[in-house]
Parts: structure tokens; C-alpha cells; sequence
């Protein structure tokens, strides 16, 4: 609770940018995913070519391409996707260290190339958790927490990143447990509200995966 306090009041102290930046993200993530979609399905049917062979059976071109073209777009989501985790935790990062927010804040990573592969590794192991009848991914999603805030935070390499997360979420597994309830039951509530909710969920949730980052470390935390 105390840390669903803390993102409520540095979302409220820096309400424009976390908007601007936030919106900017989605929609471009949006947008983005839109014309890949389209794009792959324009391709898988394109080249659908159906034969039927001598003993009857029918095989397809397009059905292999659609398979890898849609493959592909499930990737690059979710590598996307984790990227506007890291843009929102960086701007975590900046108000719980006590600096005011900038919209630029949100497109500006240190150590980018870390936190890109760091990105690119966790999204790469959540999707084929998830491709393995979900409870994997969700497995993944629990240790891998905070490897994107130590790349961040510390400048650590996309591997000791996930080893560092995977550490700390190991030494305090029932204090990250309610955490991440606690961002669920945060971003279901602002997804409730007619979905204009999430605009103040997204800020407070991150805000408050930095707090218990900073917590479990014993780093200080601005007021």
C-alpha cells in the first residue's frame, strides 16, 4: 500500500508528462502493430496456393508462410511491448531517484543497448512461456521482474540483469508476490474504468515496481 501511495503522488507531481510520454508509446505501439498485422496477413494470403496431391491430400504455401509471418508479429509485439515497460520504469526510475519528469525522459534510456538485448532476452522467454500452455510464461514473467530495472539502474548486461532480477525475486518471493498482485489488481481497476484509467495505472504500477526495487535493495528513495 505504501507503494500504491508513492505512484499516486509522483503521478499527480509530474501528471503531464507521464500522459504525453505514455500516450506517445501506445499509440505508437498501436500503430505499429496494426501495420505488421496487416501486413503479415496480406502476405499469408497472397501466397496461399493450395495443391492437392495424387493419394488426395492438400498442402499450402501460405499456410507455412502465414505461420512464420505471424510468428514473427507475435515477436516483435511483445519485444515492443516490453520496451514501453522500459520506457514507463525508466520513468519510474527518474522521480523515485527525485527528479522532476520530462516527456524526453520517456525515450531517452541509459545504457540502451543493455536494456534493449535485456529486453529483447525477456520478451523472447515470456513468449515461448506463454507458448507453452501459459503457466510457463507467467513463471517467467515472476523472476524476470526487475531485469529491466537493473539494466537500467545499474547498467548490468542483458544475462546478469536476468540473474540479478532472478536473485532478488528468489530472496523475497512473498514481498514481490504482493507486488505484482498489486500492480494486477492497479492496471485491472484503471482498465475498468472505461479503459481512461489505465492512464494514471500504468504510472502508478511502474512507480511502484521501482519502490519495492529500491526497498528490497535498501536504496533511498525520494519523498
Amino acid at each position: 500500500m505504501d507503494g500504491v501511495k508513492y505512484g499516486w503522488k509522483k503521478f499527480t507531481e509530474n501528471v503531464g508528462p507521464w500522459i504525453i510520454g505514455g500516450l506517445v508509446w501506445l499509440f505508437g505501439l498501436g500503430i505499429i502493430a496494426s501495420i505488421l498485422w496487416f501486413a503479415v496477413f496480406a502476405a499469408a494470403m497472397g501466397t496461399s496456393n493450395y495443391t492437392i496431391g495424387a493419394d488426395g491430400t492438400v498442402s499450402t504455401v501460405g499456410g507455412g508462410l502465414g505461420f512464420f509471418g505471424f510468428s514473427i508479429f507475435f515477436g516483435v509485439v511483445m519485444l515492443l511491448v516490453v520496451l514501453v515497460q522500459a520506457a514507463f520504469l525508466n520513468a519510474a526510475l527518474h522521480v523515485s531517484a527525485g527528479n522532476a519528469l520530462q516527456v524526453g525522459d520517456f525515450f531517452r534510456f541509459p545504457n540502451f543497448g543493455k536494456v534493449f538485448t535485456t529486453a529483447l532476452l525477456v520478451g523472447l522467454a515470456e513468449g515461448v512461456g506463454f507458448a507453452l500452455c501459459y503457466i510457463p510464461g507467467l513463471i517467467v514473467m515472476f523472476f524476470f521482474s526487475f531485469a529491466i530495472i537493473f539494466a537500467l539502474d545499474r547498467g548490468l548486461g542483458a544475462v546478469d540483469a536476468i540473474k540479478a532480477s532472478i536473485d532478488l525475486v528468489k530472496n523475497n518471493v512473498g514481498t514481490v508476490l504482493l507486488t505484482l498482485l498489486g500492480v494486477w489488481i492497479v492496471t485491472a481497476i484503471g482498465s475498468a474504468i472505461c479503459g481512461v484509467g489505465i492512464i494514471a495505472a500504468y504510472p502508478i504500477a511502474y512507480v511502484l515496481l521501482v519502490y519495492v526495487y529500491r526497498r528490497l535493495q535498501n536504496q533511498p528513495v525520494a519523498p
